[in-house]
């Protein structure tokens, strides 16, 4: 079986493209359904583009719309697909407009379709998964043409839901892709910094692998010593896009609704507590509440769980997304990109210089109750370190 080409203009993502080239150009007859979500900024529709494009398949992006005008839109979409300008096919509901998507041309076999922000639209027509359903199965029932249906979307919950439970498409999905962000290597290519090994370590350590940062900061610092001051200009500037990610990024996911708590949970997890007793000692909250905030975020794909190995039923928190390191709140991020914008650094990030033991603090010689207050007063006072050192 020969798969497409991967276009030059799409960076790394080798897996990701011979995963979805493999479902696609399977010649089994009938409707197979592909489910594509991820994070936002990760090109989840660059890519799926770029599949439509060398299949010559059909890629429609939904909007957050009504049902009739995203119906409407969507036949427009049809008709122009099909050399049709000027014109729209009418679709009057949801099952009329997937067999419409399923007559394959001629000269396309199998033919691809791509429905990007699917939660979009199923948000609007809840009965839009039953009536793929219905679709698939009456393929099965008779011979039909090869159809590869890929439903795309953002909000993780809605998307992974779509296989859950007694769900339509439970059962019915082939292919299920997380396009996630690139590992430490690829991101390092990415920022073209793969040459400095310390650099590229304090950009995945502040941006992680997300690509679309890119689009918003432009390139890179050509050093280490810039790194400060390009901080300061992007991410910790409170004029930038990039400044409140970590205050936005949960309002994109539709099933966190009381924001306020899951900031706070996912500010403990940054802030050092992987254990849901930790965490629920930080929150001041009994451990019993946690499951349900943890489920939430670890569906959200904001968190991962991880079981230790050496301890049965312990598991360890950590946050997969660096959008959501909610380490440095705004209130802090600003002081610190001022003083970051004053200086250039020296070839390395500032480092808090260490005490002389002769002139340690008299607390310190003070009993433990002392001892313990000022170190909590001084770790409190302190810039937080994830930011300004490695």
């Amino acid at each position: 079986m020969d798969l497409p080409r991967r276009p030059t203009v799409l960076f790394d993502r080798e897996v990701e493209w011979r995963d979805l080239a493999s479902f696609v150009a399977d010649p089994a007859a009938g409707v197979r359904i592909g489910v594509v979500y991820g994070r936002r900024r990760m090109g989840k529709s660059f890519l799926l583009e770029a599949l439509a494009d060398v299949t010559g398949g059909f890629y429609h992006q939904a909007l957050e719309d009504e049902r009739a005008p995203a119906l409407a839109r969507l036949g427009q979409s049809i008709a122009l697909a099909r050399g049709l300008s000027g014109v729209s096919i009418a679709l009057p509901d949801w099952p009329t407009a997937l067999r419409a998507l399923a007559e394959a041309p001629p000269s396309h076999a199998p033919n691809l379709v791509v429905l990007d922000e699917f939660p979009y639209l199923l948000a609007r027509a809840p009965e839009l998964a039953s009536a793929i359903q219905e679709l698939h199965d009456a393929s099965r029932r008779r011979p039909a043409a090869p159809v590869r249906l890929v439903l795309c979307g953002s909000a993780m919950s809605v998307m992974s839901r779509l296989l859950s439970g007694q769900q339509a498409l439970r059962g019915r999905v082939a292919t299920e892709l997380v396009v996630g962000p690139f590992d430490f290597r690829a991101a390092a290519a990415f920022w073209g910094v793969a040459a400095d090994p310390r650099l590229a370590f304090l950009l995945y350590a502040v941006l992680g692998g997300t690509p679309g940062y890119r689009d918003l900061l432009g390139t890179g610092p050509g050093s280490e010593g810039d790194l400060g001051a390009w901080l300061a200009a992007g991410i910790l500037n409170p004029s930038h896009a990039l400044f409140r990610e970590a205050d936005f990024v949960l309002a994109e996911e539709p099933a966190i609704t009381d924001r306020a708590i899951y900031q706070a949970t996912l500010a403990a997890v940054a802030a050092g507590k992987r254990t849901s007793g930790a965490i629920a000692a930080a929150l001041g909250r009994p451990e019993t509440s946690m499951t349900h905030l943890l489920d939430g975020l670890a569906r959200a794909g904001f968190i991962e769980r991880a079981e230790d190995v050496l301890r049965a039923r312990r598991p360890t928190v950590r946050i997969l997304d660096r959008s959501c390191d909610s380490t440095i709140p705004s209130s802090v991020r600003t002081p610190v990109g001022s003083r970051l914008a004053e200086r250039k650094m020296p070839g390395e990030m500032p480092r808090r210089a260490s005490r002389p033991a002769s002139s340690a603090h008299p607390s310190r010689r003070s009993p433990a109750r002392g001892r313990g207050r000022t170190r909590r007063r001084r770790r409190s006072a302190a810039v937080p370190p994830t930011w300004v050192r490695p």
